[in-house]
């Protein structure tokens, strides 16, 4: 009977062991990728490519991975949207298979629009994205953006990237907010 007492004792502290360790370790668990190992620039410009020409704006994007990651890019430019890709452009330029939003990634991206006072009203806001690819490499992608009717000028152009990543059954994220350079010429 007492080895029974002590057998069912120490099947107890064990499964409190291992609840503690998930528990703990759930809470202590890291992305893979970090906002340092991806470096991204913009730069918008007038579309006088010949490409798209229906769309007013042309957005470059370049991209520096220096770790495999899941990065989409939602551009947040006031007034412009609509956006476009076209397998016109020269060798070298990424073309997205897809582009649009889900309901993980955009309300990431929403969020920090107003936590840097860029929004007031996350109702008011949709965005659309692109995924660049997981693997290490440079990137560039060009986009091509059309006015909306109320659109006056350019201003606080921004990339946000959002990083997502499912480990150990848990969804980690981050975001990372790049100012986009506008050249008038």
């Amino acid at each position: 009977m007492k080895k029974v007492i002590i057998g069912i004792a120490a099947i107890a502290i064990i499964f409190i062991f291992i609840i503690v360790a998930v528990v703990i370790s759930k809470n202590y668990i890291k992305p893979s990728s970090t906002e340092k190992d991806i470096v991204v620039e913009g730069v918008i410009q007038p579309n006088k490519t010949g490409v798209c020409d229906y769309k007013e704006y042309m957005l470059n994007i370049k991209m520096i991975k220096n770790k495999d990651c899941h990065v989409i890019i939602y551009p947040y430019i006031k007034g412009l949207g609509d956006i476009a890709f076209s397998e016109k452009d020269k060798a070298g330029y990424y073309l997205p298979s897809s582009i649009g939003s889900d309901g993980i990634t955009e309300p990431i991206a929403i969020n920090e629009l107003k936590n840097i006072n860029i929004i007031e009203n996350e109702s008011n806001v949709s965005l659309t994205g692109f995924w660049f690819p997981d693997s290490v490499g440079d990137y560039k992608a060009r986009a091509y953006l059309g006015k909306s009717d109320n659109f006056k000028e350019i201003k606080d152009p921004l990339l946000v990237c959002v990083y997502t990543e499912k480990k150990y059954g848990k969804l980690l994220t981050w975001s990372k907010v790049v100012s986009i350079t506008v050249k008038q010429n």
